[in-house]
């Protein structure tokens, strides 16, 4: 990024609560990591309060990032593990954690360190608007703290990537979803407008409360993060797989889809040889050990490679050398939109997403990014075995979504803003 400052007139000074910020790596941190550096290029002034990850960058003068503690083992647990005992016992330190100080999330004590942080920065930098981003949602209910604090000095904005009280891979007792709900409700009630990712994210949040505004604000991408300009992706080469790879962990019911694909390439000794499928990062040893036990023989055919996590910019290399960038959606998070969906088509490597419908569909299909194959509809032999056959130029019409254009957007929904 850029290193010099915007120096034109402040439009507004902005606070940005955000447990996870980089250098934490991931698709939140990322997304706020350059919404942050757009917004203060559009003279915004902007502050951001997490928790210490490590050394901050200094590459971007116009966002101050305080890192204050955390009340949580943060540096530990998110350190690379150093062996299998090093990562079972974090596993069983997470969980322990979890059942005993930490029920709610690992930033449920962060209030303590950032309300009167928070507090001392509004008043002596004047802030005028606050954005709370979750999970964890302890950062939300913060901001809504804030907000009752201070009144109408302040717009609240309530920036929300996941479901939070109606997530379906969370089994809470009756007790724990009725806790959860008053906390939902506390946020978005005392929010001056609230921000989903997707359309059905924020009819989620609609169902169970009534609130201020509403707007849809998508990831997206940065072309300084990949290398645009690889070309159209060749028709498959005669004789030679398919090469299908995916990037990212396989958990929230991405696995169920992925069983779909290998028992479909497993059952057909045609469709086998057509194909590889290459996975690239985190897979939970359940999905791990059914995997080596049921599709054994997709590993030993080479058919199936799984490959641990590695840099984004190895991953994306990979990528590149890929005819078709595979994409995983579970049937339980219909709001769920990924965010490499954008990396890929800046890429013009085609997605092949296997989904159950909603928005992830309407979004490859109107923005002509690659095939959607609804699992419901389409039967996935027919389709692999048509695939090769198939011969499309795709448009990748993603310009709006990004991060410099994201941010825009955001900009105008700052100043349209406020506060109660």
């Amino acid at each position: 990024m850029p290193s010099l400052p915007n120096t034109g007139e402040i439009l507004k000074s902005i606070l940005l609560l955000a447990h996870k910020y980089p250098p934490f790596p991931g698709v939140a941190s990322n997304r706020w990591k350059h919404l942050t550096f757009e917004l203060s290029q559009l003279g915004h002034e902007i502050d951001v309060i997490t928790v210490n990850w490590g050394k901050v960058e200094k590459d971007n003068y116009s966002v101050q990032v305080h890192q204050i503690p955390a009340f949580y083992p943060t540096s530990y647990l998110s350190n690379p593990s150093t062996s299998k005992i090093n990562a079972f016992s974090k596993k069983v330190f997470r969980k322990l954690l979890s059942h005993t100080l930490y029920p709610e999330d690992e930033a449920q004590w962060w209030g303590l360190s950032a309300i009167p942080y928070a507090s001392r920065l509004i008043e002596e930098k004047k802030i005028s608007t606050v954005i709370a981003t979750g999970g964890p949602f302890s950062a939300n209910l913060i901001g809504a703290k804030l907000k009752r604090k201070f009144g109408n000095r302040i717009a609240l904005i309530q920036d929300l990537r996941d479901c939070w009280s109606s997530n379906p891979y969370v089994n809470p007792t009756p007790l724990k979803v009725t806790s959860t709900l008053k906390k939902e409700q506390f946020a978005l009630k005392n929010a001056d407008n609230v921000v989903a990712i997707t359309n059905m994210l924020l009819e989620e949040y609609r169902q169970n409360h009534s609130f201020q505004g509403g707007q849809v604000i998508e990831n997206g991408f940065s072309k300084l993060e990949i290398n645009i300009g690889i070309s159209q992706p060749k028709p498959p080469r005669d004789n030679q797989p398919i090469v299908l790879t995916h990037l990212g962990n396989i958990t929230n019911g991405r696995e169920i889809p992925l069983y779909n694909l290998l028992e479909t390439l497993d059952k057909s000794s045609n469709l086998n040889s057509k194909y590889s499928v290459i996975l690239i990062g985190d897979i939970p040893n359940r999905v791990k050990s059914k995997i080596s036990k049921g599709f054994k023989n997709l590993l030993v055919s080479g058919t199936l490679s799984l490959c641990p996590r590695i840099k984004k910019a190895e991953a994306l290399k990979k990528l590149g050398e890929s005819d078709y960038a595979l994409q995983l959606n579970s049937p339980e998070f219909d709001y769920a939109v990924s965010t490499k969906i954008y990396e890929y088509a800046g890429l013009h490597i085609p997605t092949l997403s296997l989904n159950y419908g909603h928005e992830i569909e309407d979004l490859i299909i109107r923005r002509d990014l690659g095939y959607s194959v609804h699992l419901n509809k389409i039967s996935l032999d027919s389709f692999l075995n048509d695939l090769p056959n198939l011969t499309r130029n795709f448009q990748y019409d993603i310009e709006e979504f990004e991060f410099k254009n994201l941010a825009k957007k955001y900009s105008d929904l700052i100043e349209s803003t406020d506060p109660r």
